[in-house]
């Protein structure tokens, strides 16, 4: 039986989201790190209280960005070369 979990490794430790039923003690498990799909702010220069404001500052955007229309930006070369 497989059973699938998401956790977060930090400082050494795995925390996992929920706790599975009905699985032994001692019980072997694999492990897969995936990559982050974060921007590490911070690296950038950007502390928590700047990223706040610029969520808050392109906030207003977010009613065009997800309009259907604007889904053609999203594989802008791809359409670019079929106009072609």
């Amino acid at each position: 039986m497989l059973k699938t979990i998401t956790g977060i490794y930090q400082q050494g430790k795995i925390n996992i989201s929920q706790y599975p039923e009905n699985i032994k003690e001692g019980t072997q498990v694999i492990i897969t790190f995936l990559e982050s799909n974060q921007i590490d702010l911070e690296s950038r220069g950007i502390n928590k209280q700047e990223a706040q404001n610029i969520r808050e500052n392109l906030s207003i955007f977010e009613d065009d960005w997800t309009k259907e229309e604007m889904n053609i930006y999203d594989d802008y070369e791809q359409h670019k070369a079929n106009l072609e």
